[in-house]
């Protein structure tokens, strides 16, 4: 069994896969699981699909990325923090939900 099924993200849909996956990497930043945290990143993220004017989903990615800046930022890794807080700064800004980002 891969990790990807253990965590029951198999069986989404694409459009909620964004749900569960801001979900599950909130859960795993809250009992700071590094090394879970650290394969999520480099296995999910990269599977990530986006559905043209989506607000649900613009939503889920901007707390994606802003969890995602938390986390780097907490771990001295700066630059990726940046990176990650502007991603999220971008979908929540084509939402016009610029009051999450804090």
């Amino acid at each position: 069994m891969t990790q990807i099924q253990f965590w029951g993200l198999k069986e989404t849909t694409e459009v909620n896969r964004i749900f569960r996956l801001t979900e599950l990497f909130d859960a795993l930043c809250k009992v700071s699981d590094l090394n879970s945290i650290k394969s999520f990143l480099e296995e999910e993220e990269k599977k990530i699909q986006i559905f043209d004017n989506d607000p649900y989903q613009y939503s889920e990615l901007g707390r994606f990325y802003k969890l995602k800046g938390n986390y780097f930022m907490t771990n001295g890794l700066i630059d990726e923090g940046m990176e990650a807080y502007m991603q999220s700064i971008y979908y929540f800004e084509k939402i016009g939900a610029l009051k999450l980002i804090m």
